[in-house]
């Protein structure tokens, strides 16, 4: 299978490249793309910076740069929402949608771009893969980095009650939605760094980034054995 891994940020894929034996690397404007193999699989690897707008350009790019894609992963850390998510915790993204977008005035749904789907899914067959490892839902995607516990349960309680989401963060969906338009099988995994209304939530966010992003590479090496 040809796979292709993005993150945002180059720490959160770092336990990933420790197990590629590299062949290439390509340069393109400012991003660099590592290629190899992870048992017998050649993968792709790359991270295209924080926020939806470079989510979507960072996939654009490297469909061009690694045509044919088997599958697409995003990995990261990601804020648990609820009080069954805990730090740690895998979270694989079942549905996706936005936290930030509201163009209910023009007749849709809360989350919905329009003449887009309010909600993108998940590559099922990767999901049954691995969702004995994690807790599989509903991801949440913004530009913003919510702190705000009352905030984000009102939003939840607002939109997004029978769905129940387990996390958010600032680019899993876009990464979806990009996948979606280029038709590339796609799936999120995200491990909780923080839990959104936790007293120490910054201080979580920036000291357990490191033992999440390394669960994280469990669940594709788990992917990529099989």
């Amino acid at each position: 299978m040809r796979i292709a891994i993005i993150s945002a940020m180059y720490k959160e894929i770092e336990p990933i490249l420790n197990k590629i034996t590299f062949t290439d690397n390509i340069k393109y404007k400012n991003f660099v793309f590592q290629k190899g193999f992870i048992n017998n699989n050649e993968v792709c690897v790359t991270s295209g910076g924080i926020g939806k707008v470079n989510s979507g350009i960072i996939t654009t790019i490297m469909d061009k740069v690694f045509p044919n894609i088997d599958l697409l992963i995003n990995v990261g850390i990601s804020g648990g929402i609820f009080h069954n998510v805990n730090r740690g915790d895998i979270v694989i993204s079942e549905k996706l949608s936005y936290s930030d977008v509201d163009t209910t005035a023009f007749g849709e749904e809360y989350g919905q771009i329009p003449d887009m789907p309010r909600f993108y899914y998940g590559d099922r067959k990767t999901i049954d893969k691995i969702k004995n490892m994690g807790k599989v839902g509903l991801v949440l995607t913004g530009d913003v980095f919510i702190d705000d516990k009352k905030k984000i349960d009102d939003l939840v309680n607002k939109h997004f009650s029978e769905e129940k989401p387990l996390c958010v963060d600032m680019e899993s969906t876009a990464f979806a939605q990009a996948a979606y338009l280029l038709d590339i099988p796609f799936v999120s995994i995200r491990c909780i760094s923080d839990v959104v209304g936790d007293d120490d939530q910054i201080e979580a966010y920036e000291n357990f980034n490191r033992i999440a992003c390394e669960k994280v590479c469990k669940a594709i090496e788990k992917i990529l054995n099989n």
